[in-house]
């Protein structure tokens, strides 16, 4: 799997909304891909900390795409 794969689906690996085989492959390229790692981590984190801040159960999807498209946009530079 390459980067760009990764990129597009990072949100659905985080939301837990991939099949297994397709969740399997992120998984081992995070392990070896310090670019992804770190957008996963950033990712991860800003949703963990929308949560923290508006208490809620999960942050909305729409919100999660802005997010990621905003982290996206940084990693591409």
């Amino acid at each position: 799997m390459k980067c760009k794969d990764i990129e597009k689906l990072i949100s659905e690996y985080i939301d837990g909304e991939l099949e297994k085989p397709i969740n399997d492959l992120i998984k081992e390229h995070i392990k070896i891909c310090e670019k992804c790692l770190s957008l996963f981590e950033s990712l991860e984190k800003t949703i963990f900390l929308s949560k923290k801040i508006y208490k809620k159960k999960s942050v909305p999807k729409v919100i999660s795409k802005r997010i990621y498209h905003q982290i996206e946009i940084k990693f591409k530079k």
